[in-house]
């Protein structure tokens, strides 16, 4: 930090502040180099993010202006130029305070570009082996529970993390394995609880022969894939302290630790195995407040105290961060009060150990904010300097000699199980071929074949029942984003652009944007579903190619067991599709009784200004006649419709594609075409008759949504079964 009286730093005509940032490379590093290597920054990265000004900061002066992605200036003087020999009596000087930190961001950054930024780089951290941390620091208000978790359809930090942790270990080769597992508590009143298993009992924490912290009774979740890890952060997020205050209606009230826990094994090239158990904490911090304006109007004992706690956490955060700085400074040995609240005792590894960290700070611009602004630049200005220990958190599994002898035995044991498995399975590969391709005539019946596989089968078409309803499930939810999609067309070519440029196009891009992350959810989800269906299909199909081909002809026994179980799968999709129709024209009523009440307060505000321009004679007989026709047509009555502006209007509205949001991929039973067959002696009619399960025509594919800068994909999967 310096004073800008010092140095000349003007600011660039050219320079972008609104440039979405660079991506950052990924480092890939290999397990078997040395642990010595270059780990990146061995400071604490802090990234200032600038709110945009609320409704009651619009009049205020702002004390926050960006020179460029890495610097700013806090209360520059009102006028650059103004001489500084003469200064008017009684009028405080501006401290115009020059910072730079690793990243700052503007009020037009997105979360999106804050991820890619100074969080991503993060996520491949944690998987080559090294302990990860980010916080949001800042008063409250100033955006941090926006920064880490989202609102309003633009998902936050953490979305984003999770996102990226599972999509690069999918990328991984088959020779690394992945447990990834989450845990979410809070800080409350001093206290921590569980928020995966919300409970009134508070929970310990202890010291562990690492040198950091263990919380005892804490929830450990094991989570699989992408899906289940947002499903644990939102069901911690519905149990999370929240408070109106005068400065944020929706403030936090709690200190929330997110944490993820990754244990990867990999083989070395010498054969040996490499364990890493690294750990990610995202953070958001409860805001610092002052009494006078954060409870003027609502006093409580209970906010009170409260704003008590989470000051004397932030004060005990602040102290370790000042003893931190001026360790690095000076040198040597120094006392950090990390004991000071439970919030610096669970950061202790975090802030100067082994764990890279970055904290995101975050401000308002406004002049109402002025002490609060300051106190989190100085903060975040002294946090930069901390140095960390780096280290990869990797060990080599090897056998150590006087466990041998034991590993030899077990793989013996191993060995021996294996074998007497395989030669059972050779013995039942060959009962099978010596069995007569009509086992009826060696006195075995059809319902004794079914029997021998009755397990196989009520496993396998209880499967497609469970993945056909999810897979109906995740396509309805695609159709009903297509049903918004339409909605937003038909309402912008209603309006005909008649909204202000500006806001239209911040609507535009925030509903845009949310709807882009859903359908690359349930895409995802939807082809993964589609893959499991097709397997489990093609699965029932051999199955019964196998049990048909031990019957001479087709058997009543058989059919009626496979026509069961096609019916109830067809059924199944029939509840599925009804309850889909349900939902998807209780939203089209929705949205027609919307438009019909828009008409019709349209309508009276016509009626003022036909009156009004009747009243002072401006009316012409043209605007007379098509406010009449306007009036007849909402009443409902017949007029003049050229045909072109007929076609017109049919072309524009698109109706016909609401008619695919209706329409579900289900499972239909067909029978196959009879034949008659005759015994030898063309005595005995026999009549064939079995099933062949198929599709219904798959709906059309879903229509592009606009284009988001995070991605490129597009959802177009249909679901058939040849």
């Amino acid at each position: 930090m310096m004073n800008r009286g010092s140095i000349k730093r003007p600011l660039s005509d050219s320079t972008n502040f609104h440039e979405p940032p660079a991506k950052l490379k990924s480092v890939v590093r290999d397990d078997d180099d040395d642990y010595d290597d270059d780990v990146g920054p061995k400071n604490i990265q802090v990234y200032i993010r600038v709110r945009p000004e609320s409704a009651k900061e619009l009049n205020s002066r702002k004390v926050v202006a960006l020179v460029d992605d890495q610097s700013l200036i806090f209360d520059p003087p009102n006028d650059p130029y103004q001489s500084k020999k003469y200064k008017e009596i009684g009028k405080k000087s501006s401290k115009d305070l020059f910072f730079s930190f690793d990243g700052v961001f503007d009020e037009h950054t997105t979360n999106i570009q804050i991820y890619e930024r100074a969080v991503k780089s993060f996520v491949q951290s944690l998987l080559d082996g090294f302990n990860c941390t980010i916080f949001a620091y800042g008063p409250t208000g100033s955006g941090k529970t926006y920064t880490m978790l989202g609102y309003n359809g633009e998902p936050g930090v953490m979305f984003y993390t999770a996102m990226e942790l599972f999509h690069i270990i999918e990328t991984k080769p088959s020779e690394e394995k992945f447990e990834v597992s989450a845990s979410y508590f809070e800080i409350y009143n001093e206290k921590i609880y569980d928020l995966l298993t919300p409970s009134s009992q508070t929970l310990k924490v202890v010291d562990n022969m690492g040198g950091g912290v263990n919380i005892l009774g804490l929830t450990v979740k094991p989570v699989r894939n992408a899906d289940e890890l947002i499903e644990t952060l939102e069901t911690g997020n519905q149990y999370r302290a929240q408070q109106a205050t005068d400065a944020n209606q929706t403030s936090s009230r709690s200190h929330a630790v997110f944490q993820l826990f990754l244990r990867k094994k990999k083989c070395s090239k010498g054969k040996k195995m490499i364990q890493q158990e690294t750990k990610m904490c995202l953070v958001d911090l409860a805001g610092s407040e002052r009494a006078s304006i954060a409870y003027k109007e609502k006093r409580s004992k209970v906010l009170h105290r409260e704003g008590g706690n989470i000051n004397k956490s932030l004060l005990a955060l602040g102290n370790c961060i000042n003893a931190l700085a001026a360790k690095c400074r000076k040198g040597g040995k120094l006392y950090i009060p990390y004991r000071s609240s439970v919030l610096t005792r669970i950061l202790s590894d975090s802030l100067g150990g082994n764990c890279r960290t970055a904290m995101i700070a975050t401000v308002s611009p406004s002049s109402l904010s002025y002490d609060d602004t300051h106190n989190t630049l100085t903060y975040a200005n002294r946090t930069k300097g901390i140095n960390l220990a780096l280290k990869r958190r990797s060990c080599l599994v090897g056998i150590q000699p006087r466990e041998q002898s034991l590993a030899m035995d077990a793989l013996r044991q191993e060995n021996i199980a294996l074998a007497e498995k395989n030669i059972m399975l050779e013995n039942e590969i060959l009962r099978l071929k010596r069995m007569p391709a009509n086992p009826i005539s060696s006195d075995m019946s059809s319902i004794e074949i079914l029997n021998s596989f009755k397990n196989i089968l009520d496993n396998l078409f209880s499967c497609r029942l469970e993945l056909r309803r999810k897979l109906l499930e995740c396509e309805s939810e695609m159709k009903k984003i297509e049903l918004k999609y339409i909605f937003r067309k038909i309402q912008s070519e209603t309006l005909d652009n008649k909204k202000p440029p500006k806001v239209q196009d911040v609507d535009d891009s925030k509903s845009a944007r949310y709807l882009y992350h859903q359908k690359l959810h349930y895409e995802d989800r939807f082809n993964q579903l589609l893959k499991e269906v097709t397997d489990n299909e093609d699965q029932i199909r051999s199955l019964e190619d196998l049990i048909r081909s031990k019957v001479k002809v087709d058997d009543y026994f058989i059919d009626a067991f496979f026509e069961k179980k096609h019916m109830e799968a067809e059924l199944q999709d029939k509840i599925v599709i009804d309850k889909h129709h349900s939902e998807v024209s209780y939203a089209i009523i929705t949205q027609s009784q919307n438009w019909l009440e828009t008409l019709d307060a349209a309508m009276k505000m016509n009626d003022i200004f036909f009156r009004m321009l009747d009243g002072l004679k401006k009316l012409s007989k043209e605007r007379e006649e098509e406010y009449h026709n306007v009036v007849k047509k909402f009443e409902g009555k017949k007029s003049v419709v050229w045909r072109d502006d007929n076609l017109q209007k049919q072309s524009s509205v698109h109706w016909a594609d609401i008619d695919n949001v209706l329409r579900l991929s289900s499972y239909t039973s067909t029978p196959r075409t009879p034949f008659r067959r005759y015994d030898d002696e063309g005595g005995l009619e026999i009549i064939c008759a079995g099933l062949t399960p198929k599709s219904s025509p798959p709906s059309p594919p879903l229509p592009p949504l606009p284009p988001s800068p995070q991605s490129s994909s597009s959802l177009n999967a249909t679901f058939t079964i040849s």
